[in-house]
């Protein structure tokens, strides 16, 4: 499973159209910024709060999975014309 969090994975279409596109399961922490958890994790085991990462990993919980669907040769399909375009994009632009 891929974990996502940020701004980004609250929008459902977006992260079930990821998963499709990559094929791997996207799990969604029920934190919106594990940057300041991960941080907040940091310093208590830094300081004793808890012994090691095992007891971190009791504390994170998914909010929501998402599982590639049987759309994934469509996604795919789009993600490699996706992927074409941007290429074909970078020469745009002419150094001179």
């Amino acid at each position: 499973n891929l974990r996502v969090d940020g701004d980004v994975a609250v929008n459902n279409f977006l992260m079930q159209m990821m998963s499709d596109a990559v094929g791997k399961n996207f799990e969604r922490s029920r934190h919106s910024d594990m940057a300041c958890l991960g941080t907040a994790f940091l310093a208590g085991l830094a300081k004793g709060v808890w012994v090691n990462k095992e007891e971190l990993k009791a504390l994170i919980h998914s909010d929501k999975l998402f599982e590639p669907g049987p759309n994934r040769s469509e996604i795919t399909i789009f993600y490699e014309h996706w992927q074409n375009a941007v290429h074909r994009s970078k020469h745009w632009a002419v150094s001179s």
